[in-house]
């Protein structure tokens, strides 16, 4: 892992769900909407992903979440560590193609406060 990307680790917990979800930043684009929240671990991006039934079945919802977890791993995050992030995927981004994902999550992390 080259020096310049810092980790990005998985939320895992129904806890830390519930929690960014009550009290994160909500911020809404065209492809997902996010709830973040910034924490103490300077050194880790926290992910988390709810793709509903609606987006389709198994196999879209995965690949829902591995589009979005590669567009994460190729964004510079040096002004985002210390957050954590919860990504609930919308319909359209089923058709959206990587680099407008990418895109649009520069959108989401500069409207950060």
């Amino acid at each position: 892992m080259p020096e310049d990307k810092i980790k990005i680790e998985g939320i895992k917990s129904k806890r830390e769900f519930r929690e960014i979800l009550d009290i994160g930043q909500k911020i809404g684009s065209n492809y997902f909407l996010t709830y973040i929240k910034k924490t103490e671990d300077e050194n880790y991006l926290r992910v988390g992903f709810i793709v509903t039934k609606k987006i389709g079945n198994a196999v879209v919802r995965n690949r829902v979440k591995r589009k979005i977890k590669e567009a994460l791993r190729n964004i510079e995050f040096d002004f985002y560590k210390g957050i954590s992030a919860i990504f609930i995927a919308r319909k359209a981004v089923i058709e959206a193609d990587y680099l407008n994902i990418i895109e649009e999550l520069k959108k989401v992390f500069r409207k950060i406060k």
